[in-house]
């Protein structure tokens, strides 16, 4: 999928470079609420191809997979302009997918946390010449829309709050 555009990274455009630079997105990507955020941004990366589809058909490992090859396709220089922990600089991305959780309300928490983590790489970590060429690849892998659901907190069966559904909706936020 990605093996024609790794060849080299491209020059950054004009737009790339404001999108890095600016600080909050533009009124055509904000939404009064989380979840009509998710439904707003999904319409436009629907606009930018056809290869996406819903979170919720993929697993852990196919997206720790896609995760991993989007690093490699990130552009260092437009990473370099987004400052340090403002929400859009990546993480670093180890070489193993972290095992399942047993508990399917934790693993939808974490198949929506790498949903958000790909959706972020493309549209933030790759030079606009990249992700057009990888979207427009043919033969290319489907491509997860952000998650638009809501979870709730996970309480452990001792009854003691973990909070992690939570917790993982805030750092997305």
């Amino acid at each position: 999928m990605f093996g024609l555009i790794a060849a080299a990274y491209a020059l950054l455009s004009d737009a790339d470079v404001r999108r890095a630079q600016r600080r909050r997105p533009g009124s055509q990507f904000v939404a009064s609420t989380v979840h009509g955020m998710g439904h707003l941004l999904n319409r436009h990366l629907r606009r930018m191809s056809e290869r996406f589809e819903e979170c919720d058909a993929f697993d852990a490992e196919t997206l720790w997979s896609l995760r991993r090859r989007l690093a490699e396709l990130a552009d260092p220089e437009l990473i370099a302009i987004y400052p340090h922990g403002d929400g859009r600089s990546p993480r670093r991305v180890n070489g193993t997918a972290a095992q399942r959780p047993a508990d399917a309300t934790l693993h939808a928490v974490q198949r929506d946390g790498l949903c958000h983590e790909v959706v972020l790489a493309l549209v933030h970590h790759l030079a606009e010449e990249t992700r057009a060429s990888l979207l427009a690849s043919g033969g290319g892998s489907a491509l997860p829309l952000l998650p638009t659901r809501h979870h709730e907190e996970h309480h452990e069966e001792g009854g003691e709050e973990e909070g992690t559904a939570a917790a993982a909706e805030g750092e997305r936020s």
